[in-house]
């Protein structure tokens, strides 16, 4: 047995000259002899330091009484705080004696990864454990002392398991020592843990070198640290590339930042590639861009990889791009490449930026149809931007053709018109644009003759109160064109 001992930790020997590595990675116990060499106590060097330098005491609880129950108390606490972490240990742990190997002959060699100890007088440190990456698919991972193993409790036996998985994540982190990963153990073999905030504890692991930690379902990077709100609510942070958050019943990738509510709702995430996704009763093709979503979890803008097809009884449209919308799923905001909107009681084609109201209304539009309608004691037919009101009233139009309108007591040829947004309740034109020479009255009542395509702007008499230039000549051009 001695030889193939001698033949193993040659070769491991020959592995780390081979890959520029320590000679394995080890767990340390505290061993107190007599006189006579015989063993009178020993300790996890964990547990140890823990209790002398820091106050920590080891604490299962009384319903974990084997090595196993304990192990699974000490990950349910970890889970808390730190959910992905727990599931990744937790199936390390599952493994752990299969990938054992237990020295039955001789003993491990001191690895100096420990760093500086404080040890009590006529005690040692002793090497319990080595572990290094497999090279061989027979190879084991741990190599564990066993007369040293047989004399531990079965605190100690669980803390060690521990400490090798908790290592083992260190060790791929670059950890150079077992430090951080002695004090994130007793932490976890103690209630230290459970005192612990998801916030604390994200700062504590930062501290600790290391890198990653699963908060409200999101595998955040901790450099740079997250922002927490003032109750230790995640506020933002930057997720692991292509890592994944559930929403909805399905797992979106993710880039970049997260953004979260104080309630702990997701705001805002961004997509790392094209995803097909159910959303809305259909399946759909999100482009890598930002989702927002309200605080209820309900979708409130994404962009949209190809072009999308949305409908209902007020509506069925095609778009393009990114669309927001309403938290009880209706469209908000798109830009459309084709399809209609209920308005004048038919369905009138619309495209470019279309907004629409909660209960699927139009708001603003550029109506691809005419449509007549009547103002006051005028009908007029509508093409192009539209805006309407909540209760349907008309805010803005583009005329598809110059109309004759009442202005006070006087009439203007128009080529477009609007009325102020928060003059909802007048009826009266207040901006428009003349198609024609015209005579109107100006604030003080004085008339005054008004060139084609000069935007004039009335009050409630229809009395000129300003003259905003001649921008519509734009639009006239265009309105030609149609015809």
């Amino acid at each position: 047995m001695k030889w193939v001992v001698i033949l193993f930790i040659a070769f491991v020997s020959f592995q780390a000259q081979a890959t520029g590595r320590t000679v394995g990675n080890g767990g340390d116990v505290v061993v107190c002899e007599n006189q006579a060499g015989v063993i009178e106590s020993i300790e996890l060097l964990d547990f140890y330091e823990g209790r002398i330098l820091k106050g920590i005491k080891t604490d299962f609880g009384s319903q974990a009484r084997t090595v196993d129950e304990k192990v699974a108390t000490a990950l349910a606490r970890l889970e808390r705080v730190s959910p992905a972490r727990a599931q990744l240990y937790r199936e390390r742990a599952l493994q752990f004696f299969a990938d054992t190997l237990f020295l039955e002959d001789g003993h491990l060699a001191d690895i100096r990864d420990a760093g500086d100890i404080v040890i009590p007088n006529g005690c040692r440190i002793a090497q319990i454990a080595n572990q290094s990456a497999p090279l061989y698919p027979d190879d084991k991972r741990y190599v564990i002392d066993r007369s040293l193993w047989t004399a531990l409790d079965d605190d100690s036996r669980a803390g060690l398991i521990l400490h090798e998985i908790i290592y083992r994540e260190a060790i791929e982190l670059g950890h150079e020592n077992s430090v951080s990963t002695r004090l994130l153990n007793s932490g976890l073999c103690s209630q230290k843990i459970e005192t612990m905030t998801v916030s604390q504890y994200t700062r504590f692991l930062t501290e600790l070198g290391f890198t990653t930690n699963e908060v409200l379902g999101v595998l955040l990077k901790l450099n740079p640290v997250p922002d927490f709100f003032p109750d230790g609510t995640l506020k933002s942070g930057s997720v692991v590339d292509g890592s994944t958050y559930r929403w909805a019943g399905q797992d979106l990738r993710l880039r970049d930042q997260v953004l979260f509510f104080s309630s702990g709702q997701i705001r805002e995430l961004t997509l790392q590639g094209v995803q097909t996704v159910s959303l809305m009763g259909a399946i759909r093709v999100l482009s890598p861009y930002e989702l927002t979503f309200f605080e209820s979890g309900a979708l409130e803008s994404a962009s949209f990889e190809e072009s999308t097809h949305f409908t209902s009884a007020h509506y069925e449209l095609e778009i393009d791009g990114a669309a927001h919308f309403f938290e009880n799923g209706g469209l908000r905001l798109a830009q459309v490449r084709s399809g209609w909107v209920q308005f004048a009681g038919r369905q009138v084609g619309v495209s470019g930026v279309l907004q629409l109201y909660a209960d699927g209304a139009l708001h603003q539009g550029v109506l691809t149809d005419p449509v007549a309608v009547k103002v006051q004691t005028d009908e007029i037919l509508l093409e192009g931007l539209t805006k309407l009101g909540q209760q349907g009233q008309l805010l803005e139009a583009s005329l598809a053709q110059e109309a004759s309108l009442a202005i006070g007591a006087r009439r203007a040829e128009f080529s477009r018109w609007s009325r102020h947004p928060e003059s909802e309740k007048s009826v009266k034109l207040t901006q428009g644009c003349l198609a024609s020479d015209a005579v109107l009255p100006d604030a003080s009542g004085k008339l005054k003759t008004y060139a084609p395509r000069t935007v004039l702007k009335f009050n409630e008499d229809g009395r000129v109160v300003e003259q905003l230039g001649r921008s519509c000549e734009g639009e006239r051009k265009r309105s030609s064109q149609r015809k």
